[in-house]
């Protein structure tokens, strides 16, 4: 008698999923983050007073923080 082999799982999603189901916004929002880490306040403080564009500035103003106590 032929019985189904019940390990076998051929319509199962993969354990592990390709690059292409990756979540985008999840890789520009750590884009963005490490922009900010490794200096992009300094680089949007340096544009502002080069330019004197006030949303630069506005910008730039966001990234300064109060003397803690």
């Amino acid at each position: 008698m032929n019985q189904p082999n019940i390990d076998k799982r051929e319509n199962d999603a993969p354990l592990v999923s390709s690059s292409n189901d990756r979540l985008k916004s999840l890789d520009a929002l750590r884009g963005f983050d490490m922009f900010w880490i490794i200096g992009g306040a300094g680089l949007v403080g340096t544009l502002a007073d080069l330019t004197g564009w006030q949303l630069l500035h506005w910008i730039s103003d966001q990234t300064v923080h109060v003397e803690w106590d």
